[in-house]
C-alpha cells in the first residue's frame, strides 16, 4: 500500500480481527492509531487528531496491516453508523409491529450485508426494500421520508 503525505486524504481504513494470527505486540503508536481509526475519518484526519507526525504514522499503519489489525477501505465504502439502524429498527416497527426486526435482518441478508457493515451507498436500496414490506401506504411513505432523510451524504 502507498502511503504517502498526498495519499492520507484518500485513505480510510477498519478494524479488522483475525483470530489465527494470536498474540500480537503493539507499542503505544500503534495502539493510539487502532483506538482512534474511524471508518468516517481518513488518516489524515487521524493523524491529525493524534498530532502524529507521517514516520510514526507510516510505520504504525504498516505493522497494524501486516499483522491483520487494519484493513483498508475503497474510496466511497464509509458505512452506516449504529444509530441509523436504532431508527430504522424504530420507524419499521412502528410501521408493520414487532416483525420489522426480522424484515430488517431479512433486508440486509437478500442484500448480503452485515448490519455493521453497510455503505453508505446502499442504505436508500435498504430503505426501499424495507418500505416495499410495509402494506399500509401512509406508513410506508412516512418511513421513507424518515430513513431517507437521514442518509448521510457523501
Amino acid at each position: 500500500m502507498d502511503i504517502t503525505p498526498q495519499t492520507l486524504p484518500k485513505l480510510r481504513f477498519r478494524k479488522s480481527v483475525h483470530r489465527e494470527k494470536g498474540d500480537v505486540s503493539l507499542d503505544s503508536g500503534m495502539i493510539r492509531l487502532l483506538m482512534a481509526i474511524d471508518e468516517r475519518k481518513s488518516l489524515a484526519q487521524v493523524a491529525a487528531e493524534l498530532g502524529m507526525d507521517f514516520p510514526t504514522l507510516k510505520n504504525a499503519v504498516s505493522r497494524l496491516l501486516q499483522l491483520g489489525l487494519l484493513e483498508p477501505l475503497e474510496k466511497g465504502s464509509a458505512v452506516l453508523e449504529t444509530g441509523f439502524f436504532d431508527t430504522m429498527k424504530t420507524q419499521v416497527i412502528k410501521a408493520v409491529g414487532p416483525i420489522g426486526e426480522f424484515l430488517i435482518e431479512d433486508a440486509l441478508a437478500d442484500m448480503g450485508l452485515e448490519k455493521n457493515r453497510v455503505p453508505i451507498q446502499k442504505a436508500a436500496e435498504l430503505v426501499n426494500l424495507l418500505a416495499d414490506e410495509i402494506p399500509e401506504k401512509s406508513r410506508r411513505i412516512q418511513f421513507q421520508k424518515v430513513m431517507l432523510g437521514l442518509i448521510p451524504q457523501g
